[in-house]
């Protein structure tokens, strides 16, 4: 079971879903939906795409989505202060925790996919994905998912 959280338009999921794995994508931005899926059936592949943000808990966010640049896309106020001269639209997105995903499923990952990192990562105070640091233990709820040094 591999997570791809931020899967955008499936890079991964497309990766790692056509040598077997089974992959639960995450992605809040629905101009990336119809690639995925896109791709996934052009490779004859289904994939398995929740339409949600990954954070620290459940909650309602606003993703801003710069015109024509919809990998950019983001939730972080930080973020978007950066694009300042960028047309941005805005979506309204629901956020979930990974925890509750693995509770409510009974699902055990072997690697969450975030964009910033090929090992399994964690969501930080703010939402976004960063790696998990060495000091930072893996939820107990993912017992066999462990940080490659």
């Amino acid at each position: 079971m591999v997570f791809d959280v931020g899967a955008h338009y499936g890079l991964h999921t497309l990766r790692f879903l056509v040598h077997g794995a089974r992959v639960l994508a995450f992605e809040p931005n629905p101009d990336c939906h119809r690639w995925l899926r896109a791709w996934c059936a052009a490779n004859g592949v289904a994939s398995e795409l929740e339409p949600v943000a990954v954070g620290e808990r459940a909650a309602t966010v606003v993703l801003a989505v710069p015109e024509g640049d919809t990998c950019r896309a983001s939730i972080l106020p930080g973020v978007r202060a950066g694009w300042r001269d960028a047309s941005v639209h805005t979506v309204t997105a629901r956020q979930v925790a990974l925890d509750d995903i693995v509770a409510e499923r009974g699902l055990v990952p072997d690697l969450v996919q975030g964009t910033r990192s090929p090992r399994w990562t964690a969501p930080d105070r703010n939402g976004s994905r960063a790696p998990t640091s060495p000091t930072r233990a893996p939820p107990t709820s993912w017992p066999r998912c462990r940080p490659d040094a």
